[in-house]
Protein backbone atom coordinates (compact mmCIF):
# COMPACT_ATOMS: atom_id res chain seq x y z
CA UNK A 1 0.00 0.00 0.00
CA UNK A 2 0.92 3.65 -0.51
CA UNK A 3 2.87 5.05 2.17
CA UNK A 4 3.91 1.65 3.87
CA UNK A 5 7.02 2.00 5.84
CA UNK A 6 9.10 -1.22 6.69
CA UNK A 7 10.21 -2.57 9.88
CA UNK A 8 13.74 -2.11 10.08
CA UNK A 9 15.62 -5.86 10.55
CA UNK A 10 17.04 -4.56 13.66
CA UNK A 11 13.63 -3.71 15.26
CA UNK A 12 12.23 -7.24 14.95
CA UNK A 13 15.47 -8.72 16.15
CA UNK A 14 16.58 -9.97 20.06
CA UNK A 15 19.28 -8.11 21.45
CA UNK A 16 21.45 -10.78 20.79
CA UNK A 17 20.36 -11.48 17.18
CA UNK A 18 20.78 -7.55 16.46
CA UNK A 19 24.12 -7.71 17.90
CA UNK A 20 25.05 -10.98 15.50
CA UNK A 21 23.32 -9.15 12.02
CA UNK A 22 25.57 -6.40 13.05
CA UNK A 23 28.09 -7.81 11.82
CA UNK A 24 26.13 -9.30 9.02
CA UNK A 25 28.67 -8.76 5.82
CA UNK A 26 31.07 -11.48 7.96
CA UNK A 27 28.31 -13.80 8.03
CA UNK A 28 26.56 -13.54 4.97
CA UNK A 29 28.89 -12.54 2.47
CA UNK A 30 31.62 -14.56 0.43
CA UNK A 31 34.66 -13.23 -0.89
CA UNK A 32 33.79 -10.82 -3.61
CA UNK A 33 36.31 -12.74 -6.18
CA UNK A 34 34.59 -15.56 -4.80
CA UNK A 35 31.36 -14.67 -6.21
CA UNK A 36 32.47 -13.40 -9.33
CA UNK A 37 34.11 -16.82 -9.74
CA UNK A 38 30.81 -18.64 -8.98
CA UNK A 39 28.65 -16.34 -11.03
CA UNK A 40 31.06 -16.58 -14.39
CA UNK A 41 31.01 -20.32 -13.82
CA UNK A 42 27.30 -20.59 -13.87
CA UNK A 43 27.14 -18.63 -17.32
CA UNK A 44 24.00 -16.44 -15.83
CA UNK A 45 24.83 -12.89 -17.70
CA UNK A 46 21.90 -11.11 -15.69
CA UNK A 47 18.61 -12.24 -14.34
CA UNK A 48 15.17 -12.59 -15.52
CA UNK A 49 13.42 -9.49 -16.10
CA UNK A 50 9.71 -9.36 -17.74
CA UNK A 51 10.01 -8.34 -21.00
CA UNK A 52 7.92 -5.74 -20.77
CA UNK A 53 9.82 -4.00 -17.61
CA UNK A 54 12.72 -4.80 -19.40
CA UNK A 55 12.23 -3.45 -23.10
CA UNK A 56 9.71 -0.06 -21.53
CA UNK A 57 11.15 2.52 -19.77
CA UNK A 58 7.86 4.06 -19.08
CA UNK A 59 6.57 0.67 -17.86
CA UNK A 60 10.03 0.13 -15.36
CA UNK A 61 9.63 3.38 -14.41
CA UNK A 62 6.09 3.28 -13.35
CA UNK A 63 6.66 -0.26 -11.73
CA UNK A 64 9.84 1.51 -9.57
CA UNK A 65 7.74 4.69 -8.60
CA UNK A 66 4.90 1.80 -7.52
CA UNK A 67 7.62 -0.14 -5.51
CA UNK A 68 8.75 3.36 -3.91
CA UNK A 69 5.31 4.45 -2.85
CA UNK A 70 5.04 1.01 -1.17
CA UNK A 71 8.00 1.56 0.66
CA UNK A 72 9.86 -0.99 -1.18
CA UNK A 73 12.67 0.88 -2.89
CA UNK A 74 15.72 2.57 -2.03
CA UNK A 75 17.26 4.90 -4.41
CA UNK A 76 20.49 5.85 -5.03
CA UNK A 77 22.06 7.78 -8.05
CA UNK A 78 25.19 6.46 -9.34
CA UNK A 79 27.66 7.61 -12.54
CA UNK A 80 27.18 4.62 -14.49
CA UNK A 81 24.18 2.81 -15.83
CA UNK A 82 23.50 0.51 -13.29
CA UNK A 83 22.69 -3.54 -14.61
CA UNK A 84 21.31 -4.83 -10.78
CA UNK A 85 22.00 -8.04 -9.67
CA UNK A 86 17.75 -8.94 -9.53
CA UNK A 87 15.72 -9.53 -12.11
CA UNK A 88 11.48 -9.24 -11.37
CA UNK A 89 8.41 -10.76 -13.04
CA UNK A 90 5.25 -11.99 -12.47
CA UNK A 91 3.65 -15.42 -12.62
CA UNK A 92 -0.19 -16.03 -12.57
CA UNK A 93 -1.72 -17.66 -9.47
CA UNK A 94 -4.40 -20.07 -9.40
CA UNK A 95 -6.84 -17.37 -8.32
CA UNK A 96 -5.99 -15.15 -11.57
CA UNK A 97 -4.27 -12.66 -9.47
CA UNK A 98 0.05 -12.12 -10.25
CA UNK A 99 2.64 -13.09 -8.09
CA UNK A 100 5.71 -11.11 -8.35
CA UNK A 101 8.59 -12.82 -8.73
CA UNK A 102 12.07 -11.49 -7.76
CA UNK A 103 15.01 -13.64 -9.68
CA UNK A 104 17.96 -13.78 -6.80
CA UNK A 105 20.02 -16.13 -8.72
CA UNK A 106 22.72 -13.61 -9.68
CA UNK A 107 22.27 -12.17 -6.13
CA UNK A 108 22.96 -15.10 -4.60
CA UNK A 109 26.71 -15.61 -5.55
CA UNK A 110 27.52 -12.78 -3.51
CA UNK A 111 25.79 -14.79 0.00
CA UNK A 112 26.99 -17.99 1.75
CA UNK A 113 25.40 -20.60 1.65
CA UNK A 114 21.88 -20.68 4.66
CA UNK A 115 21.92 -22.34 7.48
CA UNK A 116 20.16 -25.53 7.85
CA UNK A 117 17.08 -26.70 9.67
CA UNK A 118 15.92 -29.65 10.45
CA UNK A 119 11.65 -29.54 10.11
CA UNK A 120 9.65 -32.37 11.03
CA UNK A 121 8.11 -34.57 8.36
CA UNK A 122 4.00 -35.18 8.09
CA UNK A 123 4.65 -38.33 9.62
CA UNK A 124 6.69 -37.55 12.76
CA UNK A 125 3.83 -34.66 13.56
CA UNK A 126 1.28 -36.85 12.94
CA UNK A 127 2.34 -38.86 15.42
CA UNK A 128 2.40 -36.39 18.68
CA UNK A 129 0.70 -37.66 21.29
CA UNK A 130 -0.19 -35.07 24.31
CA UNK A 131 -2.68 -35.80 27.36
CA UNK A 132 -6.15 -33.90 27.65
CA UNK A 133 -5.32 -31.86 30.45
CA UNK A 134 -0.95 -31.23 29.95
CA UNK A 135 -1.23 -27.66 29.25
CA UNK A 136 0.51 -28.39 25.88
CA UNK A 137 -0.08 -26.13 23.25
CA UNK A 138 0.64 -25.89 19.29
CA UNK A 139 0.69 -23.21 17.38
CA UNK A 140 1.52 -22.50 13.67
CA UNK A 141 2.33 -19.19 12.41
CA UNK A 142 2.90 -17.35 9.08
CA UNK A 143 4.07 -13.94 8.05
CA UNK A 144 2.24 -12.75 4.79
CA UNK A 145 4.49 -11.28 2.32
CA UNK A 146 7.42 -10.42 4.96
CA UNK A 147 9.92 -10.36 2.11
CA UNK A 148 7.93 -6.85 2.29
CA UNK A 149 7.39 -5.63 5.63
CA UNK A 150 11.10 -5.88 6.49
CA UNK A 151 13.45 -3.07 5.99
CA UNK A 152 17.14 -3.91 5.84
CA UNK A 153 20.17 -1.64 5.91
CA UNK A 154 21.60 0.61 2.86
CA UNK A 155 24.52 -1.28 3.07
CA UNK A 156 22.96 -5.00 2.24
CA UNK A 157 20.75 -3.32 -0.43
CA UNK A 158 23.85 -3.02 -2.58
CA UNK A 159 23.56 -6.57 -3.32
CA UNK A 160 20.25 -6.79 -3.66
CA UNK A 161 19.59 -3.93 -6.56
CA UNK A 162 17.09 -3.84 -9.34
CA UNK A 163 18.74 -2.37 -12.89
CA UNK A 164 18.95 1.66 -13.01
CA UNK A 165 16.88 3.88 -14.30
CA UNK A 166 17.90 7.17 -16.43
CA UNK A 167 16.26 10.14 -13.88
CA UNK A 168 15.12 13.44 -15.61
Amino acid sequence: PAGFVPVPIEQALSETDREWFGQWATHLLVPPAEAAAAAAESGLERPHMDPQLAHNANTYGDFLRRLHEAGMLRWKRTDQESKGCLGVFVVAKKNGSLRRVVDTRLANFSFKAPLSCELPSAHSMSRIEMPGTSGNFLAVGDIENAFYEIGIPPELSEYVSLPGIRAG
